[in-house]
């Protein structure tokens, strides 16, 4: 019961970030599919996994101006106030990242799911205006 509340509620949260995102991550708010799916069907996995593996180099480096250039603008904004204190957490990240599971997504918006202090988490990724996969919310 519990994690079908998460899911749910999980869920939720997603589509409150995506109907939030400004244009940096969809023109017009056009999402894709009308459903999200849980396999890859209509979703370039290829380069979404090269923006995936992007996401797990730059938080093994700790890099912060490599996560600033794969963050959506809408996400940049929100997120660059804490590179500071997420700084000396990356590598950690990058090293739990590195185990991901593709949960669900569409063709312009993703989700992965990885483990990270005994706690299930999600990275989040959509696609931007020159049709590349940004990092929307980690």
């Amino acid at each position: 019961m519990e994690k079908h509340l998460f899911l749910f509620f999980g869920t939720l949260f997603l589509w409150a970030v995506i109907i939030s995102m400004n244009s940096s991550c969809t023109e017009y708010g056009d999402l894709g599919s009308d459903y999200i799916n849980d396999d890859t069907d209509g979703i370039n996995m290829k380069e979404l996994e090269v923006t995936a593996s992007k996401f797990e180099d730059v938080f093994k480096k700790a890099d912060t101006a490599g996560l600033a250039s794969i963050l959506s603008d809408a996400s940049l904004g929100r997120i660059r106030p804490y590179f500071g204190a997420l700084k000396s957490h990356m590598p950690d990240i990058g090293n739990a990242f590195a185990n991901r599971k593709f949960l669900y997504g569409t063709e312009r918006f993703a989700v992965y799911e990885y483990s990270y202090q005994d706690k299930k988490l999600t990275v989040e990724f959509c696609l931007g205006n020159a049709d590349n996969w940004l990092l929307a919310t980690f």
